[in-house]
């Protein structure tokens, strides 16, 4: 019975992947064609790879990125950080700052950083790496 199921489901999804008209698919934008890909500007350092850029402003017009930081053997749900880096405008040069959270008992992911008042708010995800597949 299961098989079936699937069999009906895959036979649907395949009868409606062929029945759609090409005015119906999603066309590409002029807005998106405007894009053009500018240099890459903010590295990560050797064997790790950055996610999630949360930048901000700070009062004397300093732009400031925290990002996760994971490395290429390992994987956000066990080895993610997030490291802070300063930079005078969006195209940089940037430098290093800190690590802004690390720890060998949690993972740190997906930071996204705002200002209300004078107080700058950092939040993220926080997730014990003794915990397979469950985030608590």
């Amino acid at each position: 019975m299961k098989n079936k199921i699937h069999s009906f489901i895959l036979l649907t999804l395949v009868i409606l992947a062929f029945s759609c008209k090409k005015e119906l698919l999603v066309k590409e934008s002029s807005f998106v064609k405007s894009h053009i890909p500018g240099k890459y500007i903010l590295d990560a350092p050797k064997d790790w790879w950055h996610w999630g850029m949360a930048p901000i402003y700070d009062a004397s017009g300093k732009l400031h990125v925290f990002m996760s930081a994971i490395p290429n053997a390992g994987s956000w749900s066990k080895n993610s950080k997030i490291v802070h880096y300063k930079g005078n405008s969006p195209e940089g040069p940037y430098t290093f700052v800190d690590t802004t959270f690390a720890s060998k008992t949690h993972t740190y992911h997906n930071p996204q950083i705002s200002q209300v008042d004078d107080t700058y708010i950092l939040v993220y995800l926080l997730k014990s790496i003794e915990t397979d597949g469950h985030w608590f």
